[in-house]
């Protein structure tokens, strides 16, 4: 069966960091989904560098882009079984 997890992160460093799945995928995670919420005016046309890489089934790793400002949340999506 397919499982899917969602779930919201908080940062303001801007380096790579990683987040944890709340259930571990039982065999593999075949896709991250990330959506980064602008918090004011100046950051809203900035992107995120890679958004999720390394995924893992207990997790995967985001970089923040250096020019980003501030703390900043993000939405994910992740698909698996």
């Amino acid at each position: 069966g397919i499982l899917i997890q969602w779930g919201t992160d908080t940062r303001n460093q801007d380096t790579a960091y990683i987040i944890s799945f709340p259930t571990p995928f039982p065999n593999a995670c075949f896709s991250v989904t990330v959506n980064r919420q602008a918090t004011n005016a100046e950051n809203m046309h900035k992107t995120w560098a890679t958004p999720a890489k390394w995924i893992t089934t207990t997790g995967f790793t985001i970089d923040r882009h250096d020019d980003i400002n501030g703390t900043q949340s993000i939405n994910y999506l992740a698909i698996g079984n």
